[in-house]
């Protein structure tokens, strides 16, 4: 189990390191999210910290001989942050709002 951690650990510390770089490693590959769909400068902000905190708490779980009530703390952390993973994913606040204002069609009325 603790290579599995200390593996997840590095591909997360890997993801937060692209993010902070303004690329993607992970999250719009082999999926149906489309980056195009996320307004990816907000989105960034947000996930490569969540990122950050999942490499430490599974780098933590990996490489450290914790005590049990430890280990449960950062499955805990790892488990909230994922939660938050889905949530910025599912909510309409990091998405790009399409046919509003903000995007002039041309049809509006002159005045």
């Amino acid at each position: 189990m603790d290579f599995i951690f200390l593996f997840t650990g590095m591909i997360c510390l890997g993801e937060a390191v692209f993010m902070f770089l303004g690329k993607d490693m992970l999250i719009f590959n082999g999926t149906t999210f489309k980056q195009k769909d996320y307004d990816m400068k907000r989105l960034s902000r947000v996930e490569e910290v969540l990122f950050l905190v999942d490499a430490a708490a599974c780098l933590a779980l990996g490489a450290l001989q914790l005590e049990m009530g430890y280990q449960m703390v950062c499955l805990g952390i790892v488990f909230v942050t994922l939660l938050f993973h889905g949530r910025n994913f599912s909510s309409g606040k990091y998405k790009v709002k399409h046919g509003n204002q903000s995007f002039p069609t041309g049809k509006e009325k002159k005045q």
